[in-house]
């Protein structure tokens, strides 16, 4: 419930928006004409302290339109962006067909300040149609911090497509968080896939303070993909910072699993640890992942 306050806040700026700029300046005019016409009854003491007070009143209105027009504006764009969202979301659901995933090669490298490095290669060929666009979304986990300051702080870069082999170089990509807390990115190529060709783009994301929870307060944490379509290879690896030992469970199925295997390795050299799941012809609709909680 708002305040009373509030409520006078929010009348107040419906008022001064309802006056408009022309509303306002004529209303000033008013005032110094009236202040000019006082000046042969009261002196010349009265109409300037009048006049200042005018004009101290009239910067006042102004500065109170000027705030009050801009949230306005700010809340017209937000339920614009609200709304495209929900448009662009609904078309590009029906295109999803248009594309079929081979293959997801996904690295995680968690730093000693919980801050994150997601690398993803994907694999993909267009069906039925050539192909401009792809798209793809990351998040944080139920477990992770979800910080709105920090999202400006993610960084987001797109290489590709690689065709036959051909290095692909970075793109252009458009960025836009969902009120679901995901952060949706959309690449456009320079020129269009044929059908059935195979390509591959790297998904390069640098995410600040995404594991801070898992590293500094050492409390469980999960790292999933899920997987809405026939994949023929998922291959997810967590690095862990140096010098951390840890404990994991499975998420999303049971091992030992005949096409999923889960193997945690130790690298002494480096005195850093790795987790590693492996996954050929995931079916259907499943989140699979593990759960993650250092010593």
């Amino acid at each position: 419930m708002p305040t009373r306050i509030g409520r006078i806040r929010v009348g107040v700026f419906g008022y001064i928006l309802s006056l408009g700029f022309k509303g306002i300046f004529g209303a000033f005019v008013a005032l110094l004409t009236i202040g000019a016409a006082a000046y042969p009854l009261f002196g010349s003491d009265f109409v300037v302290w009048y006049l200042v007070s005018t004009v101290s009143a009239g910067i006042i209105f102004c500065t109170i339109y000027i705030i009050a027009t801009r949230r306005e504006l700010q809340k017209r764009a937000r339920y614009t962006q609200a709304l495209l969202q929900k448009y662009s979301s609904a078309i590009v659901e029906r295109l999803n067909s248009f594309w079929k995933v081979r293959s997801i090669r996904k690295t995680v490298t968690i730093q000693a300040n919980g801050d994150v490095h997601e690398c993803t290669t994907i694999v993909a060929s267009p069906v039925g149609q050539e192909l401009t666009f792809y798209r793809m979304w990351v998040g944080t986990g139920p477990r992770q911090q979800q910080r709105y300051t920090a999202r400006k702080q993610v960084k987001v870069q797109v290489r590709g497509p690689v065709i036959n082999g051909a290095r692909g170089i970075s793109r252009d990509v458009t960025k836009t968080w969902l009120d679901d807390g995901r952060l949706e990115i959309l690449v456009l190529f320079p020129a269009a896939i044929p059908p059935k060709q195979r390509f591959s783009l790297i998904f390069d994301v640098y995410w600040p303070g995404k594991c801070e929870r898992l590293v500094k307060d050492k409390q469980p944490d999960e790292f999933t993909f899920t997987v809405s379509h026939y994949l023929e290879r998922f291959d997810y690896t967590v690095i862990l910072p140096k010098g951390k030992e840890f404990l994991y469970e499975p998420i999303g199925f049971k091992s030992p699993s005949p096409n999923i295997k889960l193997s945690p390795k130790f690298n002494k050299d480096e005195d850093q640890s790795r987790i590693r799941l492996r996954a050929n012809r995931v079916k259907g609709v499943v989140c699979i992942g593990m759960l993650l909680q250092l010593k």
